[in-house]
C-alpha cells in the first residue's frame, strides 16, 4: 500500500469511528432523557368508594407552572405520563363534588407515582334574590288629591252656612 492509500484508509476509519460515537451518544442521550421522565396515575372515587367518571384532573408542576389536563375514564382511572422530575400538585373537579387538591407530590427519575383521590359531595348552596321596586314617593310636592262627589258636598256639615256663599 502506498502512503496516499494508507492515509485515505486511516481517514475513512476515523470517520467511521466518529460516526459510531455520535450515533451512540445520540442513543444514550435519548435513553437518558426517557429515564428522566416520570408519571402520575391514580383513581378518583366518591366518599362511598364508587368510581367517579368524567372528572377533570389537572396536574401542575409547582416548579415551572406547567399544567397537564386529563379526564377520568369509565373506571375512574387517570394517567399523566412524560412528566419532568420535580414537585407537583393534583387538582380534581367534578360537578356536584367539592374540588379536591393534593400537594407535595415529589417525582424523581423514572418514578410512577400513584395518587388516589376521594371526592366529597359539594355543600348545597341556596341563594335567595329579592327584586322588589319601592313604590314611587314624591319628595318635592305635597299634593293630596281625590274625587269628591256632589252627594258628599251636600252632606258636608256647614254649621249654618251655605257652600255657595
Amino acid at each position: 500500500m502506498n502512503p496516499s492509500e494508507l492515509r485515505r484508509s486511516c481517514v475513512l476509519r476515523i470517520i467511521f469511528v466518529v460516526s459510531l460515537c455520535i450515533s451512540a451518544t445520540a442513543c444514550l442521550s435519548s435513553f437518558a432523557a426517557a429515564q428522566a421522565l416520570s408519571s402520575i396515575r391514580g383513581s378518583v372515587v366518591d366518599s362511598s368508594g364508587a368510581v367517579v367518571t368524567g372528572a377533570a384532573v389537572t396536574v401542575q408542576s409547582l416548579d415551572t407552572g406547567m399544567e397537564r389536563n386529563v379526564i377520568t375514564g369509565s373506571s375512574g382511572q387517570y394517567q399523566v405520563m412524560s412528566l419532568p422530575v420535580g414537585d407537583y400538585q393534583v387538582v380534581v373537579n367534578k360537578t356536584g363534588f367539592a374540588p379536591a387538591k393534593r400537594i407535595g407530590i415529589h417525582l424523581v427519575v423514572g418514578q410512577d407515582a400513584e395518587v388516589n383521590i376521594s371526592l366529597q359531595p359539594a355543600e348545597e348552596q341556596q341563594q335567595v334574590v329579592v327584586n322588589a321596586d319601592a313604590a314611587p314617593v314624591s319628595l318635592t310636592t305635597a299634593d293630596i288629591s281625590g274625587l269628591v262627589s256632589d252627594r258628599q258636598i251636600k252632606d258636608l256639615p256647614l254649621n249654618g252656612r251655605s257652600y255657595d256663599e
